[in-house]
């Protein structure tokens, strides 16, 4: 058989197998998110212009866990814990959410689809749900005309802030990094791909979930 022909067939077959896989398994469905850098300077006294937030994320998942056999999934952004939002939630009122429900319901942003989806994980006695919390840093609001505002967007992921790695971080980490920008000047790694919070989300939480300085660990829930 010709060469090229066998690799034409060999790549369609694996095409193939992998459309097949993504239809069986929703959490594949994605497209790959859109990351980039750029350089940011400023004058003295003049801000960026944005205003961050957290949000918690899947961190890690177990194989055959709870939450995986429901097609949760790593890095899977989480805006609605049980109904409240995890805008600037703690890790550790998340967790004693968590702890005490038998019945989980997690709102989903899978970065590229279309909205957000409602998964429900359900236990029974002393079992876990199978996946452990971290967060992410993204904007929640830029200022009109200013330096973030002719480079970046609402809603965008900042993955990396010059050397520091901005995943999983504590949000006053990040935000005390970009008020010590050395020659007032960031390179800036951002993710595009979040849709954000509903409106309907935001507000109404209890007040005690805020974050405090802390950062996120690996345990497994």
């Amino acid at each position: 058989m010709d060469e090229e022909l066998f690799r034409r067939i060999n790549d369609f077959i694996y095409d193939e197998k992998m459309r097949q896989k993504k239809l069986e398994d929703p959490s594949l469905r994605v497209l790959e998110p859109e990351m980039g850098s750029l350089k940011l300077s400023r004058n003295v006294g003049e801000p960026f212009g944005m205003n961050l937030a957290s949000v918690l994320c899947v961190r890690d998942t177990l194989s055959n866990g709870i939450a995986a056999q429901n097609y949760v999934k790593n890095d899977d952004i989480i805006v609605q814990l049980n109904g409240y939002s995890t805008i600037n939630m703690s890790e550790r009122w998340a967790i004693a959410e968590i702890s005490k429900s038998a019945r989980l319901v997690l709102t989903i942003d899978r970065q590229n689809e279309l909205a957000p989806v409602n998964v429900e994980l359900s236990r029974r006695g002393g079992q876990g749900f199978g996946f452990s919390l971290g967060n992410r840093i993204f904007i929640d609001a830029i200022k009109e005309d200013s330096i973030a505002d002719r480079y970046l967007d609402v809603f965008d992921i900042i993955l990396q802030i010059d050397e520091l790695d901005c995943t999983n971080q504590p949000l006053n980490i990040v935000k005390h990094r970009i008020a010590n920008d050395q020659n007032r000047t960031i390179i800036i790694t951002t993710e595009k791909g979040f849709q954000g919070p509903p409106t309907s989300f935001r507000g109404g939480s209890p007040t005690n979930y805020l974050i405090p300085n802390t950062s996120f660990n690996t345990t497994l829930r």
